[in-house]
């Protein structure tokens, strides 16, 4: 609702005089000039909260690790997952290991570099006696666990694999893109603010010209009404990493389709990571 609207609403009440300047009075101090129910001033979080890890308490009861080193890879098993699952296990960190690499080798030998030393969580799952998500991947920023007190305190600057049975079935796209993804993230959020202004005018400039909709999913078949780099400036830069530097289950697929269809986000990807090639 905006003033307009209230104004006509104003012209067209059947309330009685005194009330209906009331109403006319607070209304139009509420609401701001802009068609937005809310202030000008106000802005959506940069980093939305999953409904499903604000659900799941991983700090208490402790969840307890193996911790695994695989050459220069640093993983926390979680010990009920080696148990019980050993051979979800072995394959899970197995796949990890290979994306990994493939990962750090796809990208600028500084950022590689850079993000080879953060650590991973292999988790269980919902078969956790003290529960867990059944699917995705998640970069947590140093001080993640200091703000949201679900969070396990060692998963600062960390990946964490909600789901190792997942992990394993997934298809090589999904591998291959989300590791790249949450790369992406720590890559800017470790060194730049969420709303970081070449990112921000970037992905501005595709919400407004109507790019990144009605896509197609390589892999389903179907059309995607807005694509997840659409959601905030944060998602766009991890997807556009993913398809500069390995592939995406929509359009643009890789980098060339990229280069073609949004130019201005390629440019940024260029301009922020830049790459040798």
């Amino acid at each position: 609702m905006n003033r307009a609207r209230v104004l006509q609403l104003f012209k067209s009440s059947e309330w009685p005089g005194l009330g209906r300047l009331l109403l006319f009075s607070w209304l139009m101090n509420a609401l701001p000039a802009s068609g937005s129910m809310w202030p000008a001033t106000w802005q959506e979080p940069a980093t939305p909260q999953p409904p499903a890890q604000r659900a799941i308490d991983y700090r208490q009861p402790v969840r307890e690790y193996k911790d695994v080193r695989m050459g220069n890879m640093k993983v926390g098993v979680e010990k009920q997952l080696q148990a019980e699952a050993p051979q979800t296990a072995a394959k899970a960190l197995e796949r990890l290991e290979s994306e990994r690499t493939r990962a750090l080798a796809a990208l600028p030998a500084k950022a590689s570099k850079q993000l080879g030393r953060i650590p991973f969580f292999l988790m269980y799952g919902p078969k956790a006696k003290n529960g867990g998500r059944n699917n995705g991947l998640e970069y947590f920023q140093k001080n993640a666990p200091r703000q949201h007190p679900e969070l396990d305190r060692r998963w600062g600057d960390a990946i964490v694999i909600y789901c190792a049975q997942n992990y394993v079935q997934i298809s090589d796209l999904w591998a291959q893109k989300a590791l790249l993804h949450e790369f992406a993230h720590a890559y800017q959020l470790e060194q730049w603010p969420e709303l970081q202004p070449d990112i921000q005018s970037a992905w501005e400039h595709a919400r407004d010209s109507g790019l990144y909709r009605n896509v197609r999913d390589v892999e389903t078949g179907k059309t995607v009404d807005s694509a997840y780099a659409l959601v905030n400036q944060l998602e766009y830069f991890a997807e556009l990493s993913g398809m500069y530097f390995a592939r995406c289950n929509y359009q643009p697929t890789n980098r060339e389709e990229l280069k073609a269809s949004d130019p201005v986000g390629h440019a940024m990807i260029r301009k922020l990571w830049k790459p040798e090639k």
